[in-house]
């Protein structure tokens, strides 16, 4: 009983084992005898359509000979065949097996061949227009590899058109440049025409397009794109102006041509009444949506650019610009949560949008999620070893995390790669400065000056050094350097009215404080003024300098307590008490908000509240 068991199981187990040896190779048999796959339609071998002799014409015998050729050594798949007859005319459908939603319709007649195609005609983001139906007529004897090719080449652009990648681009393009003068009509030229531009090359696209019938209007918009993809403007208003005049109603295209050139010449509420009638006969269009988002946009109308933004994103989820544009809007906004989903699903969409993740890092950085920037910085060096950029966002992410080892490692990383890269020189400096590390700041500035001689912020660097240790004349002097190499930089002259004034030479400090101002508004200059005339017994200047500053940073509680001591030198108590508690209210900062408290006690025992 026990072994009739066991041979029982064994039996099972060699089944087992056989069935699957069996499903394995015939696994690997059809597998090996598959074309490659592919997601669109090029003409491939079909070896078993019977044609039946009372219908078969001269024509159809050349079509059986084209759809057998085997035009591409790597034609990828066993379409389905289907033909039927409808009068003097024989049907054929050729449908990729592994794209169904990619299929040509080919009517043939006596004398032409008409290839209708769906999918790859759908108007996207690319702008294309091509004719619903390819109409390809012979010049002279019906060629099958002629025709084989121009099929091949039609499928490999609709290919691209659909998002399969430029790799088929550039098989298009010889394909209908070999067989382009083999055929009469439009549509061949306007093929190759849209394929020229799809590769940037617009003086060769205008040529084509010119040799197709540009009385018709989807010919005529073809050639406004080009002109309009080339930035020649005024050519390409012109055209689409002459083809919104003879294009159908319905047909919104030359008039989206029309706004984008008008966003092009910024003119973007000029913009808005074309791209609006566009879209009421194209509500749905993705690329219309966007471009009357982008005149909104550029409009400084950001509600609605918003809101055409997210209608672009709608109509288009593999669209990743629309998303982009909406999260530099609600990054403008500070609405930083936003953004950054925004940005997450933009580098979902293109995992190579190096710009999202760059924004993306940057902002986890302004707002402290210090670990998610490191996260993306890394990731962008990754993708590219090289870029000075994502290198100096990561040291800054690690510094403000308090690791400075790989904070400097990053930033000599940096040098090495750019020597020449100011920024990380720089960063050197102030980072041994901000964690009182003189003997590295001093390094670090004498290499900046060294490796850069000719820049004036390297000698501002080693000057701040000196005015950080205490050295104010040597500051003065490499300052004054730094001025003969660029006179009108802000932080040599904001850092020079410092020197200045810590040295008690307050008439200089005040001359060069009022220069940096001159040359870029800024809160902490006209605090620092501020300051500097309260120790002048100036409190009128002082409140003048602080209302500037109040202008670029209302919030800043400074303000608020060097207004209270100019309005208690002027002996109006009651606004320098008003003062004092808005400085103690929103201050932060500990020392402020004791002096400020002092300050107020001061005046309650004079009796002066």
């Amino acid at each position: 009983m026990r072994r009739s068991k066991r041979w029982l199981w064994l039996s099972v187990i060699l089944s087992v084992i056989l069935i699957g040896v069996i499903a394995i190779y015939f696994l690997v048999i059809r597998a090996s005898s598959r074309w490659p796959k592919t997601p669109f339609f090029v003409v491939a071998r079909i070896e078993s359509v019977e044609f039946s002799d009372d219908t078969t014409s001269a024509m159809t015998l050349q079509l059986k000979r084209a759809v057998s050729v085997v035009a591409d050594s790597s034609a990828p798949v066993k379409p389905f065949f289907y033909r039927r007859v409808a009068g003097r005319q024989e049907i054929y459908s050729i449908i990729d097996e592994h794209n169904p939603l990619i299929f040509w319709w080919i009517w043939v007649s006596e004398d032409s061949i008409r290839l209708i195609g769906y999918e790859g005609m759908i108007l996207k983001n690319d702008t294309l227009l091509l004719p619903d139906t390819i109409k390809l007529v012979m010049r002279g004897e019906f060629d099958a590899l002629s025709f084989a090719n121009a099929i091949v080449g039609a499928s490999y652009l609709l290919g691209y058109v659909s998002g399969y990648g430029k790799g088929l681009l550039e098989l298009a393009i010889p394909r209908l440049e070999n067989v382009v003068l083999d055929f009469d009509g439009r549509d061949i030229w306007l093929l190759l025409g849209w394929a020229y531009m799809a590769d940037g090359d617009y003086g060769p696209a205008r040529s084509a397009f010119l040799r197709a019938d540009t009385s018709d209007y989807r010919v005529s918009y073809a050639l406004g794109m080009a002109f309009l993809r080339d930035n020649r403007i005024n050519s390409a208003m012109t055209v689409f102006q002459s083809t919104i005049a003879k294009a159908p109603l319905g047909c919104a295209m030359p008039l989206f041509g029309y706004g984008e050139s008008l966003i092009k010449l910024e003119m973007p509420s000029e913009a808005v009444p074309p791209l609006r009638t566009g879209l009421k006969a194209m509500p749905n269009y993705a690329r219309g949506n966007f471009l009357m988002g982008l005149a909104f946009d550029l409009d400084r109308q950001v509600d609605s650019a918003l809101a055409y933004y997210r209608k672009a994103a709608r109509f288009d989820t593999t669209w990743a610009t629309p998303l982009y544009n909406l999260a530099m809007l609600m990054s403008s906004r500070s609405d930083t949560a936003a953004a950054l989903e925004l940005y997450r699903e933009v580098v979902r969409i293109d995992s190579l949008a190096f710009d999202a993740m760059t924004n993306m890092a940057w902002l986890y950085l302004q707002s402290g999620q210090l670990d998610s920037s490191i996260k993306w910085f890394k990731k962008l060096v990754e993708r590219d070893t090289l870029s000075t950029d994502a290198l100096y966002g990561l040291a800054t992410a690690y510094f403000r995390k308090g690791d400075v080892e790989k904070a400097d490692s990053v930033l000599r990383e940096c040098i090495r790669i750019s020597p020449e890269f100011l920024p990380a020189y720089l960063a050197r400096v102030k980072m041994a400065l901000k964690i009182g590390d003189m003997e590295m700041a001093f390094d670090a500035a004498h290499e900046t000056v060294d490796s850069l001689p000719d820049e004036a912020l390297a000698y501002n660097a080693l000057a701040s050094v000196y005015i950080a240790s205490g050295d104010y004349r040597s500051g003065i002097r490499l300052l004054k350097q730094a001025l003969e190499l660029n006179p009108s930089e802000f932080d040599i002259l904001a850092n020079l009215a410092l020197a200045y004034h810590l040295l008690d030479d307050l008439q200089e400090a005040e001359k060069y404080y009022r220069k940096a101002a001159e040359t870029a508004a800024s809160s902490d200059v006209y605090i620092d003024l501020a300051s500097l005339y309260i120790e002048m017994k100036k409190p009128s200047n002082a409140l003048d300098a602080l209302s500037k500053a109040e202008s670029e940073n209302p919030d800043d509680p400074k303000i608020h307590y060097l207004r209270g001591v100019a309005y208690f030198m002027l002996g109006n108590n009651g606004m320098a008490r008003l003062n004092f508690v808005k400085c103690e209210n929103k201050s932060d900062d500990v020392q402020l908000k004791t002096m400020a408290h002092r300050h107020l006690v001061n005046l309650s025992e004079y009796g002066t509240l």
